[in-house]
């Protein structure tokens, strides 16, 4: 009876173990991602579910992903707690260089604490090159 006593306790030990290491494991793999909310035709009440989900899930995100248009509002709603990052000529890069240098200078402005520019792929494997 005492060796069965011990081996369940030992078991629920193990399983305390192996959840608290999951649940950990998981923030980590969450850790490396982006989450956002992204279109010109997003709206403010878009930005706001948005912002409730990551807050939510209770996960520390590699940084929340927002048009430049609704930087200055995810940044108030997340209250300093995400790193907020603005693609610059989101989704295909068709804009033109001189466009994306003022729009990373103003996104840099406005307080994104990281930012990408997209290429233009069909531009660079065109034959215009």
């Amino acid at each position: 009876m005492l060796k069965s006593m011990e081996k369940k306790i030992y078991a629920e030990g193990l399983e305390k173990e192996f959840s608290n290491n999951l649940e950990r494991d998981v923030c980590n793999f969450a850790s490396m991602f982006h989450w956002g909310v992204l279109g010109i035709e997003k709206t403010y009440e878009d930005l706001r579910r948005g912002v409730e989900k990551v807050i939510d899930s209770g996960f520390k995100i590699q940084a929340f992903n927002t048009e430049m248009t609704l930087a200055k509002v995810a940044k108030q709603m997340l209250g300093g707690k995400q790193r907020i990052h603005i693609p610059i000529s989101y989704p295909l890069g068709n804009m033109t260089i001189k466009k994306k240098l003022i729009d990373l200078d103003y996104a840099a402005r406005i307080g994104s604490d990281e930012s990408c520019i997209v290429l233009n792929h069909s531009y660079i494997f065109s034959s215009a090159l």
